[in-house]
This record gives C-alpha cells, sequence and structure tokens, in this order.
C-alpha cells in the first residue's frame, strides 16, 4: 500500500509539472509584450530576418531599480517618464539586482540613484524591451576590437556597443541608410563615425521617418584624442515619436541628469545641437537604430 502512494504521489507531480509546462509554452513572451505595452502602432516582424544574434535564455521580469516607482503596467512614454529627474551620475547604471551602482563596479552598491547616458539607456531599455540583459550582456564587445590593447583604444566605441547590444532581436533598420563602417575617415584624415553630422539639415529629413510605436536608440560620436584610433562613441539616448507628432528625445546629461526634448520643436532641436557644438578636428555625428518592440 506505501508503495502504490509513492507511485502515485510521482505520477501526480509529473502530471502537474507536464501541465505546468504546457501553459508557459503556450504564453510566449510576445504576447506579454501586447498586453503590457501600449504600442499598437507596432508591426511585428520576423527575428529570423534580423542581422543580430538573438539570445535562446529563459525570460524574466527586468530588475526593477531600488526605489524608482515604475508602473506596475503602463505604455513606453509612462515608463520612461518614471526615469525623468533622475540626477546624472558618471559611470552610473543598474546593476542585474536592481542597486545603483556603476559599469566599472557593479557589486558595489550605492545609496542613491544616478545614472550616464549609457546607464539611463540600459535600465529604461530592459523595460521598454521587457528583456532581463545583464551588464555583460550590454556591454559586450561586439566586434572585439575595443578591449585592452586595442588599435583604436579600450571601450572606444562603448556606448555604440550597448545600443547594439540592446538592440538585438528587435532591430528593424538603421537611419540614417546606408550605414558605413563604424570608424572611417574623410579626404583630410579626420575620423568619422556612424550616422550623420548633427548639424546637417539631413537630421531633420531622418526625424521625419520616425514612426510612433517604434522604439529608436542613437549613439553620438566625436573626435577624440584620448583613444588611439581618433574617435570615441561618447553619448547615447531613446527616441519615441509620438502619433500626436512630438518626438520626444530621452537621454541623460550632466548638467540636466535625465530629462527629455522635443525634437519636432525647432527651439528643441537646436537646444539638442548646442549640446554637441561643431568642432574643427571633424564632426560629431549620430547614428539611429530601429527598433519593433513586439518583435522577438
Amino acid at each position: 500500500m506505501a508503495k502504490l502512494s509513492v507511485l502515485g504521489l510521482v505520477l501526480i507531480s509529473w502530471v502537474l509539472a507536464s501541465s505546468l509546462q504546457a501553459q508557459t509554452a503556450s504564453f510566449p513572451i510576445t504576447e506579454y509584450i501586447r498586453e503590457n505595452l501600449d504600442l499598437s502602432h507596432g508591426e511585428a516582424v520576423n527575428p529570423a530576418e534580423s542581422q543580430f544574434r538573438i539570445y535562446n535564455r529563459p525570460v524574466s521580469a527586468p530588475p526593477r531599480p531600488i526605489g524608482l516607482k515604475l508602473p506596475e503596467s503602463a505604455d513606453s512614454v509612462s515608463v520612461l517618464a518614471s526615469f525623468l529627474g533622475l540626477p546624472f551620475r558618471f559611470d552610473g547604471v543598474v546593476s542585474d539586482e536592481g542597486a545603483w551602482t556603476t559599469w566599472q563596479n557593479p557589486g558595489k552598491a550605492l545609496a542613491t540613484p544616478g545614472l550616464n547616458c549609457s546607464g539611463f539607456v540600459a535600465a529604461a531599455g530592459r523595460f521598454l524591451l521587457n528583456r532581463n540583459l545583464r551588464l555583460d550582456d550590454l556591454r559586450r564587445d561586439r566586434e572585439s576590437n575595443s578591449g585592452a590593447g586595442s588599435d583604436q583604444g579600450f571601450d572606444w566605441d562603448f556606448g555604440l556597443d550597448v545600443v547594439l547590444n540592446l538592440a538585438e532581436g528587435h532591430f528593424l533598420r538603421y537611419l540614417p541608410q546606408p550605414a558605413v563602417p563604424t570608424l572611417t575617415y574623410n579626404e583630410a584624415g579626420q575620423p568619422l563615425g556612424w550616422g550623420l553630422d548633427i548639424h546637417s539639415h539631413r537630421l531633420e529629413e531622418v526625424l521625419r521617418l520616425f514612426q510612433p510605436g517604434r522604439i529608436y536608440l542613437f549613439a553620438i560620436s566625436k573626435p577624440d584624442r584620448r583613444f588611439a584610433g581618433g574617435l570615441s562613441y561618447y553619448h547615447v539616448g531613446i527616441v519615441m515619436p509620438e502619433a500626436t507628432g512630438e518626438i520626444w528625445l530621452y537621454h541623460a546629461t550632466k548638467n540636466a541628469g535625465v530629462h527629455r526634448l522635443n525634437l519636432a520643436s525647432p527651439k528643441s532641436l537646436a537646444t539638442f545641437r548646442r549640446y554637441f557644438p561643431k568642432v574643427r578636428s571633424g564632426e560629431r555625428r549620430i547614428q539611429f537604430l530601429e527598433l519593433d518592440p513586439l518583435s522577438r
């Protein structure tokens, strides 16, 4: 009788586990995102068509930054609004466990909040795309060209690596197109990054291509003598266009912390450009990546 009871318990456990597994498999992460993000303007794409490798890891919720009041279920604009007003911290980021920390020393939790530009993109991007990406995933050296001893200099393209890693599985296209190599030179021998000159009229033309329901990441490069290649990708951010015509750019800067600008406003666009003044040594260039948050 005791043997039958044990066998019965084993059988019941197996049935329950199989049922739970079937329920989990029938509720993919795409459906979860569709129910929790108000992005009805987005169109799903086939992830296999993306040029980015997709991580095959179990899905879990992104880490909630300690003390930050994030909406339980809201549209992407509400998620980004939760980060507005956070102070700037050099190298600041949110750890894999949700603690305020730094990229350089993620094991040390800090008592107060603070983010730099890449830390903001990492923390907010996790929620916009509902991906629990680890810091090691986000700062992965994609081309193995910016490690110690790199000809271009250590971490010269750190910001670009962060946005490209975040875009995996959601990438639709580069703006402007076609994309050029990450480091090239003009006729004067000055280094040029991806994209277009921030002060070029082409920026307005590219902004007119933005679509509500998409997420746009950007990386900005500049001539930088601190690096052997003469170039660095030193600023990143997020752009969210709305159906009402606004094109909201969200980023973290030293003097203003996390804030936003409406690039559809000529006055705000001029303010954005003043953040990145012209220099004689070359161009400050910006490259956008268009993402579909529903495509994974």
